[in-house]
């Protein structure tokens, strides 16, 4: 994924506890897109994402649990693809950057 912009993400703290986490912009030759990582220096153990329909038409809940205990639930009105493995939380936008990450880096969709 060419990258047009870094920037500070406001995720930091998405699972639990504060942890790096850095904003990467798709160049616009990528179209649309882009994707928070949150970067785990340790192993934070099951990390688990439920998405679920929400009372607002075409949004969706997302709830968070690490190691069996709730530590974020949001509501979206976009495109969010979540992406787990040694070292990464991924939150992408679109499918492209979703798939590009999960392959460049290892990581797989979580289980609910």
């Amino acid at each position: 994924m060419p990258v047009r912009m870094i920037g500070a993400s406001k995720f930091e703290g998405i699972l639990g506890s504060r942890r790096p986490a850095r904003i990467f912009t798709a160049a616009a030759t990528w179209g649309a897109g882009g994707a928070d990582v949150l970067f785990l220096d340790d192993s934070i153990g099951d990390v688990r994402v439920c998405t679920t329909p929400s009372t607002i038409p075409r949004w969706t809940i997302n709830t968070i649990f690490v190691n069996g205990r709730q530590v974020d639930r949001s509501e979206a009105g976009q495109l969010v693809l979540f992406s787990v493995g040694p070292g990464y939380f991924v939150q992408a936008w679109d499918e492209r950057t979703s798939d590009a990450l999960r392959q460049g880096l290892g990581l797989d969709a979580p289980r609910c």
